[in-house]
């Protein structure tokens, strides 16, 4: 592999000689990539099973006469893709697959149509095409990692956005006939591949997009949840908008950009407990709590004021959780037993009622034709179009949502008006016309057998690989569509795991969990779903293995809200117990209680809550799964169940087998992305080695290599032959009166019998430190407090800090109890953070 420091050379020379022209750049010069992670699980393993080769699409551009799209070929972490797909779209087919370079991620087509500007997730290059050739032309060095790209108005510069450095690169283009780049902003004798580059922006930059008078660029941060905009010309920060949401995609026109995130809601109580959104007031100021707050919004900023001028959100659903609150009639929450109880104060901070309008799960890709803005849901696989006011309001068009395929990523408009979506699950491009009257599809929570009538897809291109299936075609991507459209099984329809695992990584949102005692004081940081092979048993609190993922999918579907489950005290206050019912059977309202199925009580058609759901949630899971699957089985190549005589079977796809599912995509591929820092073998990280390795240090005892974990299961993982919990080691966020808001419930504490919890608090795991550096350092520990990781090794007051920073290796005023580095110097924990970003 050439190294990073030849690459920055080859830039340098680069700019020198203008080499990147089209004439002499039709081979890369240096091809550098990095390796992918190794896939941990062996074939010896009983969770092992063959696992079909994907390409996952995950981008595409389109040739300005509509004709062609290019759909790029991203692939998996392990497994990274290298091509771009030629589709013809009047013929509805691929017509060539160009080599690129690993894991092609984000495309940009230039003014005029002739050059596509192609993004290398984890290779050191960008790869340029020539549209009418359909061939490599040109390739420009950039760092590792960078993601998307966009070209300004007049053709002459390019904005990429860069995942590893968290920044806004750019390159200046030569007017002529050839594609030659005069000049970047990351370049430089001096600079080396470690250095920042470019310019900074929110964690994990994604999306951007130019207002439409080209003078401000908006850049959304899928990791820091965070908007930043700067000057598209000086690239200067205007602003930043906290979002305290991943930003999912953006869009501009007039005056107005346009934003689809999950929220501001942080689970917390609107006037009461933590300040989570640092607005120096208790509370996150939104009316939901705990997994209610996940929702899928619509913001318009004003590109002028940089204010936020509408907000739109996915409680149109409402009210179909057992929950969720009626602005209509509020007092029904306040009928609601304890801790789901709402107060009337409350009340007050639902949205209102006229911006309930978005109808889809996790929204991310939009784009703006005319005077509408389209929105592709990747949780629900479906696209729903709005009417932009001069105002910038939103209006929903008419008619029902349009069906994409799995997992929607991408969104473009073709010069027909015809929209198109990169399905990432279902390895394909859909075609959809909008202007085509449309009946919309049973929802899940139609009775079994039903048949979908027509509707707008007047083409489905494959363009990813089938060879091995349609997709799920195992147990393990049957989990990971669990994971990535878990809409289809939950109650109201809008919410998915990636909500906060976005792209199966962390997020910097920090939000109130049920499993905690302290609704309003307690809080917990969200975690990435990378590298859990080894890392068993998972959460903070080292109690989830994966056989239960019970809590999570518990929330999105709770028994409360399925009339024959017998749990909704609105409903069955009013009739005898189960118990009194098997004593004598005939005591009035019995029938209802022994055969609810049959004899439903009158109260279950009235609910004003889950209209039409089945009466038990086993049934809601396997229509669900035949709605998405076409089955409501495993396939059973993992997941199975032993009948009587012994013969295995594959497991139904009830609440247990969702779980079981889920947790096999968890330990099936490490997801880890390969580290660019690693590649660089700095000697201060080499030094920082020797420091995380120091006894009196201390990390590498809970933290030791490889794993960089203690809490590992099975034994064999664990140098110790068993999973390692400790209490906490920073001091614990209490209360008002004193108690320790960390602590969890017993509920919490029967469902996992591995959870440890004593006089001292709540013991947690020694939570991996793989991958690392592609975490938001912006919130770090297990309550998201420390703001940066020199926050988490300092001890208060320690020299190395920062302007602004606290050191947080302190638990009740005594120092070093997170490792020993109140001896460090401020070198030595300049070195140490090296290291820690290499692992």
């Amino acid at each position: 592999m050439t190294s990073h420091r030849a690459t920055w050379a080859l830039v340098a020379w680069v700019l020198a000689t203008g080499a990147l022209a089209c004439s002499d750049a039709a081979t890369p010069r240096v091809v550098g990539m990095l390796a992918p992670p190794v896939n941990p699980i062996p074939q010896s393993d009983p969770l092992w099973s063959p696992a079909p080769h994907r390409d996952r699409p995950r981008a595409l551009c389109l040739t300005p006469d509509g004709r062609r799209a290019f759909v790029l070929l991203a692939g998996v972490e392990d497994d990274p893709g290298t091509a771009v797909a030629v589709v013809d779209l009047v013929q509805g087919r691929v017509t060539r697959r160009i080599p690129v370079g690993t894991s092609p991620y984000g495309c940009a087509l230039d003014p005029a149509g002739r050059w596509l500007v192609v993004t290398l997730r984890t290779s050191d290059h960008a790869a340029v095409l020539d549209v009418a050739a359909e061939a490599v032309a040109a390739w420009v060095p950039t760092p590792s990692y960078t993601e998307s790209a966009l070209f300004s108005a007049d053709g002459r510069r390019v904005v990429l956005a860069n995942r590893w450095k968290d920044s806004v690169l750019v390159w200046d283009l030569a007017a002529g006939p050839d594609f030659v780049v005069t000049g970047t902003n990351y370049d430089g004798p001096d600079l080396r591949p470690e250095d920042p580059m470019g310019a900074p922006v929110g964690e994990n930059p994604g999306p951007m997009v130019l207002s439409a008078d080209g003078s401000r660029l908006f850049v959304g941060a899928v990791a820091g949840c965070n908007l930043t905009v700067l000057d598209a010309h000086t690239l200067a920060r205007v602003g930043q908008r906290d979002l305290r949401s991943p930003v999912g995609g953006l869009a501009a026109k007039g005056d107005y950009v346009f934003v689809s995130d999950m929220g501001p809601g942080l689970g917390q109580h609107p006037t009461q407990g933590n300040d989570l959104d640092g607005d120096g007031a208790p509370g996150d100021g939104t009316a939901n709590v705990i997994f209610q707050d996940l929702q899928n919004e619509l913001a318009v900023i004003d590109v002028r004021t940089l204010a936020e001028v509408h907000r739109y959100t996915s409680d149109t659903t409402c009210c179909r959780d057992f929950r969720d609150v009626d602005p209509d009639a509020p007092d029904r929450g306040t009928r609601l037993p304890a801790p789901d109880t709402w107060k009337p104060d409350v009340v007050a901070y639902l949205p209102p009622r006229s911006t309930w309008i978005v109808r889809g799960a996790l929204p991310e890709a939009m784009t703006v034709d005319a005077d509408t803005l389209w929105v592709a849901y990747a949780g629900s696989n479906e696209v729903e179009g709005f009417t932009i006011g001069a105002d910038g309001a939103l209006t929903p068009r008419p008619g029902p949502t349009l069906a994409t395929g799995m997992n929607p990523k991408a969104l473009a408009v073709g010069a027909d008006g015809r929209l198109l979506t990169v399905d990432r699950l279902g390895e394909s491009l859909t075609i959809l016309d909008p202007t085509v009257p449309w009946v919309a599809p049973p929802s899940a929570l139609a009775p079994a057998g039903t048949t979908p009538p027509a509707d707008t897809r007047v083409m489905t291109v494959v363009v990813g690989d089938l060879a091995r299936g349609a997709f799920p075609a195992t147990d393990a991507e049957l989990g990971e569509a669990i994971n990535e459209m878990t809409a289809a099984f939950t109650i109201d329809g809008d919410q998915t795991c990636v909500h906060c695992h976005r792209d199966n990584g962390a997020i910097a949102r920090p939000i109130i969990m049920p499993l905690q005692q302290s609704r309003l004081h307690g809080a917990r940081n969200v975690m990435a779903q990378r590298g859990l092979f080894e890392t068993r048993p998972w959460f903070f609190e080292s109690a989830m293995t994966e056989e239960n993922f019970f809590p999570v999918l518990n929330e999105f579907a709770r028994k409360e809200n399925f009339c024959c489950e017998q749990l909704d005290p609105t409903v069955w206050s009013q009739y005898p117990s189960a118990g009194t019912c098997a004593q004598a059977p005939t005591t009035p309202g019995c029938v209802h209680v022994l055969d609810c199925a049959n004899h439903p009580p009158p109260e279950c058609a009235a609910r004003p809550y889950a209209e039409g759901a089945p009466l038990k949630r086993a049934e809601l899971i396997k229509q669900a799964a035949r709605r998405l699957f076409g089955r409501d089985t495993t396939f059973g190549d993992v997941l199975v169940t032993t009948r009587a005589d012994g013969s295995r079977a594959p497991m139904a796809l009830d609440f247990d087998g969702l779980t079981r599912a889920v947790g096999l995509f968890m330990l099936r591929t490490s997801r880890l992305l390969p580290n660019p820092n690693a590649a660089l073998a700095l000697p201060s990280a080499q030094r920082g080695r020797a420091v995380f390795e120091d006894p009196s240090v201390g990390c590498a005892t809970c933290h030791p290599l490889p794993l960089t974990t203690t809490a590992t299961l099975p034994e064999p993982f664990s140098p110790f032959g068993m999973p390692i919990r400790f209490p906490p080691v920073v001091t614990p966020s209490l209360t008002p009166e004193g108690v320790d808001a960390s602590r969890v419930t017993a509920g919490f504490l029967s469902t996992f019998p591995l959870t440890v919890q004593g006089p001292a608090g709540l013991h947690l795991g020694a939570t991996p430190l793989r991958g690392l550096w592609d975490r938001p350092a912006s919130r770090l520990l297990h309550d998201g407090r420390a703001r940066s990781l020199r926050e988490v090794l300092a001890t208060p007051g320690h020299p190395g800090l920062r302007k602004g920073e606290v050191g947080r290796n302190e638990r009740g005023g005594v120092f070093d109890t997170h490792g020993g580095t109140s001896h460090l110097r401020p070198a030595d924990l300049d070195d140490l953070e090296q290291f820690l970003r290499t692992l």
